[in-house]
């Protein structure tokens, strides 16, 4: 339920072709900052797909490691570089990004001028091009 308190759950679809059927059933790719979002998805993760979590919060199933790529470390390395847990989020998606390819350097930079506060820009990418040299 995405309801003010309650759980929140994003999929994003990201294609060259039409996209005819707006539902993840075996995403490649599984960000789950809760316990309750990993406990129900992790099982729809593609073999070989990316699990991203912060290793204080969700605590995994270690039998699914040897199938899967795991990260866990994103909120600790936003506290150690940043002192800022919130850049956490920008940390992953520069890293889904290094991992992936799915959009281009350019049009993240630009989301980040377009969608966040200006005051926050130089921080946002830091953490970016940490999370893409995280990846690397």
């Amino acid at each position: 339920s995405d309801m003010r308190g309650g759980d929140v759950c994003t999929e994003v679809i990201i294609s060259e072709e039409k996209i005819i059927y707006p539902v993840i059933n075996n995403p490649d790719i599984l960000i789950a900052l809760a316990q309750r979002a990993y406990d129900n998805h992790i099982k729809d993760l593609k073999p070989n797909g990316i699990l991203i979590t912060d290793s204080n919060l969700v605590k995994i199933d270690t039998s699914f490691k040897e199938n899967i790529h795991y990260y866990g470390m994103f909120n600790k390395i936003a506290i150690d570089q940043f002192k800022k847990k919130i850049t956490a989020n920008m940390i992953m998606t520069g890293f889904i990004y290094k991992k992936t390819g799915v959009v281009s350097y350019h049009s993240l930079k630009k989301a980040i001028i377009d969608l966040l506060p200006s005051k926050t820009y130089k921080l946002n990418k830091k953490a970016l091009d940490l999370g893409i040299e995280l990846a690397e």
